[in-house]
């Protein structure tokens, strides 16, 4: 039987669509990866020194443990302050900043120090674990360290050579406003910024011109 016309055509659409589709996905990729990306800029050396100096005075580059002991440093100056803060108030104000904060009666987070704590107060400190009394310091550290793994994560972004400084005055622009809106709000726009995020990195002359070169060659083949 032979073929009727409506039968080629469906034959050579399908055809088309078959071979057409992995060509205009690659060329697709190309004009994203390459030909939309901006070119990557010299960094000076005054600009990357200055850069790493402020890094390294924010204790923000390393690894865990350089996290994990700057976050002890800064729980440890709060504690401090707090305790500077808690002289100043009267008596009935001191019994609530010490409920609201987690502290016995000598203005230390509760279980931190249990030699000077009484039998009761030591009681509150087990119950911790039964989520009846807060665990107010553990709070603060694990947030302290949130902070600051968020901290390297950008930085280490920001300090990409890919980046340009446009970029850079966007996206703190960006976590200025997440920090400014409040609660779930905050990470709603956060969770948007993540994302549109997926832009792609900066490349060189060279990358451009080889992508221009090809998808010329592709459309004038085709």
């Amino acid at each position: 039987e032979h073929p009727t016309a409506f039968t080629v055509v469906l034959f050579v659409a399908m055809l088309s669509a078959i071979l057409s589709t992995p060509i205009a996905y690659f060329q697709d990729y190309l004009i994203f990866e390459y030909l939309a990306a901006p070119v990557i800029q010299p960094v000076s050396k005054d600009s990357a020194e200055s850069k790493s100096i402020f890094a390294k005075s924010f204790h923000i580059l390393g690894g865990k443990e350089i996290i994990d002991s700057t976050a002890k440093r800064h729980l440890d100056e709060l504690t401090a302050a707090m305790q500077v803060y808690r002289q100043s108030l009267q008596s009935r104000q001191r019994i609530e900043f010490d409920r609201i904060w987690g502290l016995n009666r000598f203005g230390h987070f509760i279980g931190s120090n249990l030699a000077e704590e009484t039998f009761i107060e030591k009681y509150l400190s087990c119950a911790q674990l039964y989520e009846s009394v807060p665990n107010v310091k553990g709070i603060v550290f694990l947030e302290l360290q949130k902070v600051l793994e968020k901290a390297r994560s950008e930085w280490t972004w920001m300090d990409s050579k890919s980046v340009e400084d446009r970029q850079r005055t966007r996206r703190l622009l960006f976590l200025f406003q997440c920090d400014l809106l409040p609660g779930i709000s905050g990470q709603i726009l956060s969770s948007k910024g993540a994302r549109e995020c997926a832009s792609s990195g900066a490349v060189t002359v060279n990358q451009k011109l080889a992508a221009y070169a090809v998808i010329v060659a592709v459309n004038a083949a085709m």
